[in-house]
């Protein structure tokens, strides 16, 4: 488990809509004659296809239809500016892929417009020196002229030193869309068609992927379907029925600000009734503190997390400063061969292990339910017990090592060192195991 990212939970409050079930009373008696008015009328104002489409304000696009729109508008920006579709892809990326931003843009001030996107007017893509040899700037070898390869700009690389660059800067992230010639100070920018040729089929797929998420994430109205591993998009379709009005809601309840019955931000705390039986249970004021106690413990897992994180850090630099120099040092002033003092390794090889168990353990204190008492008592107790174990073992290793480290010569209690510090390692490992045990086997010690 190498993975140094801070995790985080944030608690959110969802209000649930009222639906309203529709149904017919059973025991409700009908006449045909005098309800075929009441059936034709309710047909003919609550028709299922009219209302449906009133309703609908969005659009599910699949992965075919989010590349067609994408394409669409690559189109229709070279088509009506008269670029290349690279050209037009660099112009998009810079306006957010905005078709409208690109147009005023070019047409208020197309010089401006250019020069933003380091494009060039009436040069190939990829351009080869006629000279038999040449000299490239990033590898400082002389090569053949079948190897140079160059961006519009002119300025020659080696086509290894080329496909380098591209292959880092593709595994970088998105920013290989804006990606510009590696001469400095040169804005010159390398398009799809040079990437393409001079990329491995693994990095080109990368680059289409980046295009595709850059068209969907810089658009306003489209947004990718927040399920994992879903590759669908959602549309916003402007225009529609329930489109037309901007929704406002109270950020302090959450609830829509068409149904607060003063304006002011304050206007929900007049509320004295509420639409639910569990809406009556928490006030503002309760939402407040329920907040505030998810906070604090946040916090509080959080900061022992980063601290355990921290801690870990330290000791890798302590240990590796005790493999490099301290060992040699202390072998010297106590008088003992190096293998001899392997115990002090043991100890510090220990204190990472644990400190990474042990940060790890609050994220999952953090995640475990809280309805789930005999368990996160257990888990607490066995946690506890681990922690103080730990802080003594670094305790020694850290601070008691010192005493013989800085002493002028061989100490009389350096063997007593040994073993307190040998047994204090021997413990921690005990204590750790058990908790790693019990966190594995899902607490089960205490299941009923």
């Amino acid at each position: 488990m190498e993975s140094e990212d801070s995790y985080q939970e944030s608690e959110d409050y969802y209000q649930e809509s009222d639906q309203e079930d529709y149904y017919i009373d059973e025991d409700e008696e009908f006449n045909d004659e005098n309800n075929i008015d009441d059936d034709e009328e309710f047909i003919k104002n609550n028709h299922p296809e009219e209302e449906c489409l009133e309703e609908k304000n969005y659009t599910v696009l699949k992965q075919e239809d989010i590349r067609r729109r994408l394409e669409d508008d690559i189109a229709k920006i070279s088509s009506v500016l008269s670029v290349s579709r690279e050209a037009a892809i660099r112009l998009l990326c810079r306006s957010n892929w905005s078709v409208i931003e690109v147009q005023d843009r070019w047409f208020m001030d197309e010089e401006k417009a250019r020069k933003a996107c380091g494009l060039s007017e009436n040069k190939p893509v990829i351009q080869k020196t006629s000279k038999k040899m040449f000299f490239c700037r990033i590898c400082l070898e002389k090569n053949g002229k079948k190897k140079a390869v160059s961006a519009a700009c002119g300025h020659l690389f080696c086509k290894s030193c080329w496909e380098t660059y591209i292959r880092i800067s593709i595994n970088d992230g998105r920013g290989c869309l804006m990606l510009r010639c590696p001469q400095p100070s040169c804005g010159t920018p390398v398009g799809q068609d040079m990437i393409n040729s001079l990329a491995s089929d693994e990095e080109k797929k990368k680059y289409d992927n980046y295009l595709v998420r850059s068209f969907i994430e810089e658009k306003k109205t489209i947004k990718w379907c927040p399920a994992p591993g879903c590759d669908f998009a959602v549309e916003f379709v402007l225009g529609s029925s329930s489109s037309d009005s901007n929704f406002d809601f109270c950020w302090l309840c959450l609830g829509p600000w068409s149904e607060h019955n003063t304006g002011g931000v304050y206007g929900c705390n007049k509320y004295q009734e509420s639409k639910d039986d569990e809406a009556k249970e928490y006030s503002e004021a309760d939402r407040r503190e329920r907040a505030k106690y998810y906070m604090e413990r946040y916090a509080h897992h959080y900061e022992r997390w980063a601290g355990n994180h921290s801690s870990r850090r330290r000791a890798l630099e302590d240990r590796e400063t005790m493999k490099t120099v301290n060992i040699e040092k202390l072998s010297q002033i106590q008088t003992q061969a190096e293998g001899m003092l392997k115990f002090i390794i043991d100890a510090w090889d220990q204190i990472v292990e644990c400190r990474r168990v042990l940060k790890w353990s609050y994220a999952y204190g953090y995640y475990l339910p809280e309805e789930k008492h005999a368990k996160k008592e257990l888990f607490e107790f066995l946690q506890a017990e681990a922690e103080a174990s730990l802080e003594r073992l670094h305790d020694c290793a850290e601070n008691e090592l010192l005493v013989h480290l800085n002493a002028e010569g061989p100490s009389e209690d350096f063997n007593d060192f040994r073993i307190k510090l040998d047994c204090l390692t021997r413990a921690t490992r005990n204590y750790f195991y058990k908790l790693v045990t019990a966190l594995g086997n899902g607490l089960s010690e205490v299941d009923s």
